[in-house]
Parts: structure tokens; C-alpha cells; sequence
């Protein structure tokens, strides 16, 4: 309800009432004073001269950085870049008051006062306390003194810069910008060859009086317009804070927790990155002044700003990509070759940590500081959680992505779930006010005239952003979190398709017609991931499947809301977040999850269609191209699209389809559209066909799912491997004894499914679980002759509508308000044990932890020594973690023709062991050692993989 709609009481259905606004009402209105022309100018020439400020000096501090990175040793300038964290943390702290400050310059003085007292008190705490926190923090106490004398002029300058934001004053802060650089310069060419790193703190902190020095007459004469912080000083200022503490955050513990010459590295990686961030601080403090302008000005500034940040960000990460690693060597020294992977990532991180300040911003000026802060102290905690246990810089870099990416989406979130200001139409005293009917979603879908406006307006009719906005949010951040946080090693198919990934394209896309059998969609998507990024570490080849995994928890939110209501929505919302197979998929860097994504959008474009039915060109056009990405990403998704296509036949044949004749018309269009999106893969699929029914294709890697628990049965399918897959697509993959326990509830079930019959059963429900049972009942016929065929990964697109149908029943079935709070928490409660169950327990039978066995070989071992691994199938696997040992396989292992075996050790990795054949070889491997002499000194068991030593029997 609108602020000037009656309540609907003795009115007519679809009459609204025109409503006369008394003009003593209209008198109680405040004359809002017209905002200073600093505020209401456009926003790009603000925004260029602080860029421009910010970019010199930026460059100046990265100048500075090279240097002193030449200059100090690497323990040294370790100490300098942990001090420099330091240094912009405490000044981030103190910039977080320019926020509010610009937002309301009025405030710069009566902040002033309280501002410079604290700061004092601070900065004399941290002088006193330098001795003892010191060798905490890895730094020289002297170090910390001038800290702490650096704290009072970061609070002024801060201050300084704040009125300069809010009164306009650009050119005054480009100067205070470009005056660091050049203090730190001079400074530290005089105080660094006597004092050293200490030395080069000291010009730090010369620099930041120095440039308040600079602020402070452009301060004097920048307007002191004022304005208004709708969610108050202090929250504000703890958002942009607790952003600040994220920048700082890895550097300070990385030194810490880091050997020194890790810490170096990593603070190598820091002055790179940090540039990054720097080159676009300005940004949101150039933009929170518009928020006293209204929307008309906010909304287009705000626009300006995220593509300046964005764009800053992205040409910052380009460049960085596509430098060689001679020029790491030139410009930061020899032992820095390497490091172009994990500079890559951090710069990343702080591109994404810049556009997070623009969106903090923008909530600020929406009044939602708050949720700015709760979401920041989630990322942060996140950030301190993983850094504690980082045992590499690259661990560090990851820590820090991590964190940066779940702040980005917990803002976009809640900024979709932010109302913005309306600017309304001065009400005149006796007028009538009629208030236009909402238009509703079908109008707005067929109107042709604004199809991209009348989309817009549909999703905000259905959608209520300022209720569920903030629901939404935390259910996409709890669902980023569980899918970042990864427990296992890479699995041998992900090993399969990060090889291809790193070949040549075009000897990738050859491979795949040869020796594999699935469409070339996820593998061209992995191989831009890998060489656009040059990284194939497991969080590297796992980001599209996780990125993926999240938006698939927003469509299902949003499927629910459009197909049922709102509880529906967020039962659905938090079934996909935490259920156990949508986050193991989510962490496999395969193309399991993009197979979800799209059988999901098919699913509802289709049912949006048969709704009205004929559906709209974006419906249709969502269906075709969804159904063409299913075929593009795995051949079995055929079925799926199979029977989707029986639905439409069987809505012509009934008389209750409304528009049967558009219906029939669209539908065709949309079958040879699909057929001719189709076609440019037939030459593809022609090849890999021949190549699998000639026997020329490799062998395949044991299936994952189900058969442990099912092969107690037998080697044809029965209810116990249709049971089996049924729990593993809801409550995930557990130990063989739990699967086959729960298997034997199988008459249970079937009651369960009896009583369920007729019971809430729509349309809607009927073509969900028409479209994931459907396939895999015919799997199930198939599997009589070809037993693996029958298993969850083949049918994947049963998961989303399963979970779909059992969030509608978690939300409809409860009767009584005990029953409506009971059910879906008992259903979500069941999915967490699942979940974690699945992720933890090592006797899971699908965990194999590699990546641990892998580790163990390269402690112990030499590059003299030699790994023995079977089965063969583990050659991808074996490569990827690449062993310091010399490898070779079991099956050709014979210890007396290999030569120079003295003082050699000999690592026998064996995995599948329950494999009869496997176990033989191992077996076999391990008795020709005994027998030539060597002595077994351990064994070493991880989850599913084991490891033998042995060295010579002197």
C-alpha cells in the first residue's frame, strides 16, 4: 500500500478510490532547500580530477614500493609492507569518517574536537604498547611508535578530505594525493640509508602531516553545505571501517603466520594489489555527496561511479594477466619470477574489494548502513577464519578473493532489496490525487511497446524488495559460504578436465572428440578460466561451478516465488543453499552444476508458458536456448528436454490449454530454432561417436554415486540402488553402511509416496517431477544392460525439481502453526546433518583425499626417490599434484631393472583398493619389494588412499 492509498475498505473489486489531500496536511511538508551547485553538477568531471589525483599518486606510492623493494632486504621490506598495512588500516579507519563528512560536511567540525582526542589517546596507546606487540605483529617497536604518531594525522586528514568531498573541493584532494608519494620520496632518501626500514616508516608518516598540511587551506574554502546521513554517523563509518579491515587484514597476518620468505613474496603481491585498491578510493567519496541531490542525481552518479571502479578494477587485472614474468623479475627482482599467478588473483581481490566501497556507498545513501555492516563483518570474519590457517602466499591470496567476492554479492543483494527514493510530484492543497492501477505481470510481459522497461516493472510488481531483499541476501551469502568452503581434494574427472584445460584449443577440442564423451561446453569455458587466468589451482578451476552453484540458489528462490509465494520461496531459497549434492557439485570443477543451472531455467520457462499459455517471446526464447546449453553440456540431458517437449504435446492434446493454436505455432518455431542452434555440434558429436562405438576411447574412471551401497544386490539395478541415488539427490552420498541402512527404509518411502498422492498435487508439481523423474526411470531400464548408466550424475536434472517439489511440500503440508514451523525446519535441519555428514566424515566412500597423500610424498620424499601409484586411471590425478618423485605406474614396476636404486626411498600410492584387480597389483608391488630386499618403514592411510614407504634393506 502506497502512502496516499486508503485502506480497501467498502470499495469495489479493481476500484481505487481517489483520495483528496487536506491542505493542512500539504502545510506540514518542509521547504527542502535547493542542494549547492557542487552537489547537483554532473558527476564525471569530480570523478576524473580525483581519479586523476588518485592515479599519480598511486603510481608515486608503487614507485616508491619498487624501490624500497630493491633497496631493503626481503625480511626488511617484509617489515615495511606489514607497517604499511598498518599505516592504511588506521587511515582507512579515520578515512571512514570522510563518509559521513561528505555526506554532511556540516558535521567536519563538530566531529573535529572527539575526532583528534580519541585519535591522541589511540595513537599514545599504541607508542606505549610498542615493545610487547612488536613481536606480535613482526615489526621493529620502533616501527610502532611512529605508528602510533601517525594516528592524529590520519584522523585530520580525513576530516580534511571529507569536507573537501562534500563541498566539491576535487582539486584539493588530487593535491593532498599527490603529496604522499612525493613526501614519502624525499623523506626516505635522506632517513632510509641511515635507519632502514624504520627509516622508510618515518617518510610514511611524514607524508600524512604533510599532506593534511596541503588539505587544510582548500578545506577552509570548500562550501559547508549542509545535509543529512539518514542512517547516522556511526554506522556509516563502520561500513566503510570494517571494509578497510578486509584491505589490511591479509597483510598483517600473512607476515605473521607466514616464514619469511613466503611473507615476502606475499608482500610483493600486496604492493601490487594494493595499487589496485588505491586507484579507486576515491571513487565512493565523490559519490556519497549526491545522495542530498535525490535519485535524479544519485541514481546516474552512482551509475558512473560502479563503471568507473569496475572499469579501474578490470583494466588493473588485464594488465597484470598479461605481463610476462620478466617483468616481475625487472621491476620487483629475480626472486619475484614466479609470482604472476598470485598476482593476479590478489589484484583481483582488490578490484572487487573497490567496487564493494562504490556499493557501500550507494546503501549509505539509501539509508541501509546497517545491512552494509552486517554483510562486511560476515566477509571479514570469513577472511580471518581461512587466513588463520594458510600455510602458502597463495593461501593468503585465496583467503582474501574469498572474502572480497562474498562482500560483493551480499551488497548486489542488498542493494536489489534496497527501495531507492522516489522523487514525488508536489501535491497541491484541494487537489484530487488518483492513483493509476498497478498493471500486472502478463500485461507488462505482452506489452510491446518498452519490453525491457515492462520486464523491469513485472519482476518489481511480483517482487517486494524492501521485505525480502535482505532474506534473500543472507540466503546467497550462506550459500556462497558453504560452497567456498572446500574439504576435498581434486577428483579424477576434475583432474581429466583440468588436463584438457591446459592444452592448445584446438588439441583440446580434438582430445575431447577422441577420448571422451561429453559435449565441449564446461570444457570451453575451464580452458578461457585456466589461460585467462594462468592458474589451475583448485579454487581457479572450481570458480565456475561455484559461481554457478550460488546463482542456481537465486533462480530457485526466485522459480518458488514466481511458480508458489513467498514462504515457498524461502524454504526453497534455503533447501538449495545447504542441500548436500548442490554444494558437492558446487566445489567440482565439472559441468554438473551448469547442467542444473540450465535444466532449471528450461523448467520454468516452460512452465511460465503452459501458464499463460503461449508464452512470450523471453519465455520462449529462455526455453530454447536453455534446452540447447543442456545439449551442449552432457548428452544425457537429451531425455530431460525429451519430455519437456512430450509436455507440450500433451498440453495441445488437452482442451483445457488456452491460445492451442499460438501454442502449437511457437512451439514449432522453437523446435527448429533448437535444431539449427543444434546443428554447428553434429559434426562434433559425428566424430565423438565414432571414436566411442570404434573402442578407440579411453577407459573410463569408476562411477561415484550409489554403487558402493547398491552392489549388495547385485549388478542389475533394484530399489535399492533406486533408493540409494533418491537419497544422494536430497541428503547426499554417506558411508556404505548408512546408505544401505537408510535403503532398507524403503518400504517407508513407499508409503510416504502413496500418501503423497493427490495430496497439493497442481500442474505445476506434476511437470517438475515429470521432467526429473521421467529420466531417470528410463535410466533405470537402461541400467539392465548397463549397470553404470544408472546413477545420480547421469540424471542430474532431477535434483532441482525434486528440491523444488520438496520446498512446496515443506511449505503447503503443515497444517496449524506448530506443523508450519515444525515441517520445513525439520526438512532444512535434515539437509545441514546431511550436509556436513557428507563433507566431513572420511569414511564417506566418494572422498578420496589426494591432495593429503600428495603432500605426505613430497615432505618425505626427494627428487631421487620414486612413486609407484595404482590404479593406472590416477595418471591425471597424480599430475596435477605433481610429486617430487619420479612416478611411474604399478602395472610395469618391476624393482630390479630399475637402476641407481641405492639410498633411493620408494612411495607406493594405492587408491581403490576395494577393487579386486587394483588390490592384486598393489599387492603384487608391495611383495616384489620385500622380496628384493627393502624394508617397509610405513604406512601412511588418508581418506580412501594409502601410502607405503620403503627404502633399502642395508
Amino acid at each position: 500500500m502506497t502512502e496516499l492509498e486508503t485502506p480497501p475498505t467498502d470499495r469495489q473489486p479493481g476500484h481505487r478510490p481517489a483520495l483528496t489531500v487536506p491542505p493542512a496536511e500539504v502545510a506540514l511538508v518542509p521547504p527542502v532547500a535547493a542542494p549547492s551547485p557542487a552537489v547537483t553538477a554532473g558527476s564525471g568531471r569530480p570523478q576524473l580530477i580525483a581519479m586523476f589525483g588518485q592515479f599519480l599518486g598511486g603510481a608515486g606510492n608503487l614507485a616508491v614500493g619498487v624501490v624500497l623493494l630493491g633497496v631493503l632486504p626481503a625480511a626488511g621490506y617484509a617489515q615495511f609492507v606489514a607497517f604499511t598495512g598498518l599505516y592504511v588500516l588506521i587511515h582507512m579507519v579515520a578515512a571512514s569518517l570522510s563518509a559521513p563528512v561528505a555526506m554532511d560536511p556540516a558535521r567536519a567540525a563538530a566531529l573535529r574536537r572527539r575526532t583528534l582526542l580519541t585519535a591522541c589517546a589511540v595513537g599514545a596507546l599504541v607508542a606505549v604498547t610498542a615493545p610487547v606487540t612488536g613481536d606480535w605483529v613482526g615489526i621493529d617497536p620502533w616501527g610502532l611508535v611512529l605508528l602510533g604518531c601517525a594516528v592524529p594525522s590520519a584522523a585530520l586528514l580525513a576530516l580534511a578530505r571529507g569536507r573537501l568531498y562534500g563541498g566539491g573541493g576535487s582539486a584539493g584532494i588530487a593535491a593532498t594525493l599527490v603529496t604522499e608519494p612525493l613526501a614519502r620520496a624525499l623523506v626516505g632518501i635522506a632517513l632510509v640509508p641511515v635507519l632502514g626500514p624504520v627509516g622508510a616508516m618515518a617518510a610514511v608518516v611524514a607524508a600524512g602531516y604533510l599532506a593534511w598540511a596541503v588539505a587544510l587551506p582548500f578545506a577552509a574554502s570548500a562550501p559547508a553545505r549542509a545535509g543529512s546521513v539518514a542512517t547516522g554517523t556511526a554506522a556509516v563509518t563502520l561500513s566503510f571501517l570494517v571494509v578497510a579491515l578486509i584491505a589490511a587484514l591479509d597483510v598483517i597476518i600473512a607476515n605473521r603466520v607466514l616464514p619469511g620468505e613466503a611473507a615476502g613474496i606475499f608482500a610483493a603481491v600486496a604492493t601490487l594489489g594494493g595499487a589496485a585498491y588505491f586507484a579507486t578510493a576515491t571513487v565512493p567519496m565523490v559519490l556519497l555527496p549526491r545522495s542530498s541531490a535525490g535519485e535524479q542525481v544519485a541514481r546516474p552518479a552512482f551509475r558512473l561511479a560502479v563503471a568507473v571502479a569496475v572499469g579501474v578494477g578490470s583494466l588493473a587485472v588485464l594488465v597484470t594477466a598479461l605481463l610476462p614474468p620478466t617483468v616481475f623479475a625487472a621491476v620487483l627482482g629475480p626472486r619475484f619470477t614466479a609470482i604472476g599467478p598470485l598476482a593476479i588473483g590478489y589484484v583481483l581481490a582488490m578490484a572487487l574489494l573497490g567496487s564493494a566501497r562504490v556499493l557501500v556507498a550507494r546503501l549509505a545513501m539509501l539509508g541501509r548502513s546497517p545491512v552494509a555492516v552486517v554483510i562486511a563483518v560476515a566477509a571479514a570474519g570469513l577472511q580471518l577464519a581461512l587466513l588463520l590457517d594458510v600455510d602458502t602466499p597463495g593461501d593468503a591470496v585465496r583467503a582474501t578473493l574469498i572474502a572480497c567476492a562474498v562482500l560483493v554479492t551480499g551488497c548486489i543483494v542488498a542493494l536489489l532489496g534496497a527501495p531507492g527514493t522516489v522523487q514525488e510530484a508536489p501535491v497541491v492543497p484541494g487537489a484530487t490525487v488518483v492513483l493509476p492501477r498497478p498493471r500486472s505481470s502478463t500485461e507488462m510481459l505482452s506489452s510491446t511497446a518498452e519490453p525491457v522497461r515492462d520486464l523491469r516493472l513485472a519482476v518489481s510488481d511480483r517482487f517486494d524488495w524492501r521485505r525480502e531483499g535482505p532474506v534473500v541476501g543472507l540466503i546467497v551469502v550462506l550459500a556462497a559460504t558453504l560452497r567456498l568452503i572446500v574439504t576435498r581434494s581434486i577428483w579424477l574427472d576434475e583432474a581429466i578436465s583440468i588436463q584438457q584445460a591446459q592444452q592448445t584449443f584446438p588439441d583440446m577440442i580434438e582430445q575431447l572428440q577422441q577420448n571422451d564423451v561429453h559435449p565441449p561446453l564446461f570444457a570451453v569455458i575451464l580452458w578461457a578460466v585456466v589461460h585467462l587466468t594462468g592458474d589451475t589451482g583448485e579454487f581457479v578451476v572450481r570458480l565456475p561451478s561455484m559461481i554457478v552453484g550460488i546463482l542456481v540458489v537465486a533462480i530457485g528462490y526466485a522459480m518458488a516465488r514466481d511458480l508458489w509465494d513467498v514462504r515457498t520461496a524461502r524454504i526453497a531459497g534455503l533447501v538449495f543453499a545447504v542441500a548436500p549434492v548442490m554444494v558437492w557439485y558446487s566445489q567440482e570443477a565439472r559441468m554438473y552444476m551448469f547442467w542444473v543451472l540450465f535444466a532449471l531455467l528450461a523448467a520454468w520457462a516452460q512452465l511460465r508458458i503452459l501458464r499463460r499459455g503461449r508464452g512470450s517471446l523471453a519465455e520462449w526464447t529462455t526455453f530454447v536456448l536453455s534446452t540447447v546449453a543442456l545439449l551442449y553440456t552432457q548428452w544425457f540431458a537429451l531425455l530431460p528436454i525429451l519430455v519437456q517437449h512430450l509436455v507440450f504435446a500433451a498440453a495441445l492434446l488437452s482442451r483445457s490449454t488456452p491460445h492451442r493454436g499460438a501454442l502449437a505455432r511457437r512451439w514449432g518455431m522453437s523446435v527448429l530454432a533448437s535444431l539449427a542452434l543444434f546443428a554447428p555440434l553434429l559434426p562434433y558429436l559425428w566424430v565423438q561417436a565414432g571414436s566411442v562405438l570404434s573402442a578407440t576411447s579411453a577407459a573410463g574412471t569408476p562411477g561415484q554415486t550409489g554403487s558402493a551401497a547398491s552392489s549388495a544386490t547385485g549388478t542389475v539395478p533394484d530399489v535399492y540402488a533406486v533408493l540409494a541415488n533418491a537419497i544422494w539427490s536430497v541428503w547426499g552420498y554417506h558411508s556404505d553402511a548408512a546408505m544401505i541402512s537408510l535403503g532398507a527404509l524403503w518400504p517407508a518411502a513407499m508409503l510416504l509416496v502413496l500418501a503423497s498422492l493427490g495430496r497439493g498435487r497442481t500442474r505445476t508439481v506434476t511437470v517438475l517431477l515429470m521432467i526429473g523423474v521421467v529420466p531417470a526411470l528410463l535410466l533405470f531400464v537402461v541400467g539392465f544392460q548397463r549397470r553404470q548408466l544408472f546413477e545420480l550424475r547421469y540424471f542430474t536434472s532431477l535434483v532441482p525439481m525434486v528440491l523444488l517439489v520438496l520446498a512446496r511440500m515443506a511449505a503447503s503440508w503443515g497444517r496449524g502453526p506448530i506443523a508450519r514451523v515444525l515441517l520445513p525446519l525439520t526438512i532444512v535441519a535434515s539437509l545441514v546433518l546431511g550436509l556436513v555428514d557428507q563433507q566431513i566424515n572420511k569414511s564417506n566412500p566418494r572422498v578420496y583425499d589426494f591432495r593429503a597423500a600428495a603432500q605426505y610424498v613430497n615432505t618425505e620424499g626427494t627428487a631421487q626417490d620414486i612413486t609407484v601409484y595404482a590404479p593406472s586411471f590416477l595418471k591425471d590425478e597424480i599430475a596435477y599434484y605433481a610429486p617430487r618423485t619420479s612416478i611411474t605406474v604399478a602395472s610395469t614396476f618391476v624393482p630390479g631393472r630399475i637402476p641407481d636404486l641405492a639410498g633411493r626411498r620408494i612411495f607406493v600410492l594405492g587408491s581403490f583398493l576395494d577393487q579386486q584387480g587394483v588390490s592384486a597389483q598393489v599387492g603384487k608391488v608391495l611383495a616384489d619389494l620385500q622380496n628384493s630386499g627393502w624394508e617397509q618403514r610405513s604406512v601412511q592411510s588418508f581418506a580412501n588412499v594409502t601410502v607405503w614407504e620403503f627404502q633399502e634393506n642395508t
